[in-house]
């Protein structure tokens, strides 16, 4: 079963700062929401993400210059799913 998070489109629900780990264990993240990248989870260099058996679902990205990426998951280091 499991949990769910809703962050009904106003922000992304996890921001994973340098040397930092989070790891989702049946977890399931819907309508993140964030600028420019990391809908639902931004991972910072130096941080990880660990996710098991968790989704992520309707997320995503407001360009501000015209570029956007990682509509649900932007991960600028490491990335265990």
């Amino acid at each position: 079963a499991g949990a769910t998070l809703d962050a009904r489109g106003c922000s992304r629900h996890f921001d994973i700062a340098f040397g930092g780990t989070l790891e989702l264990d049946r977890i399931h993240l819907i309508n993140g929401g964030a600028q420019a990248s990391g809908g639902s989870v931004k991972v910072r260099h130096g941080g990880s993400l660990r996710a098991t058996e968790s989704s992520v679902e309707d997320s995503s990205v407001v360009s501000l210059d015209g570029a956007a990426y990682g509509g649900a998951i932007d991960a600028s280091n490491e990335l265990a799913v």
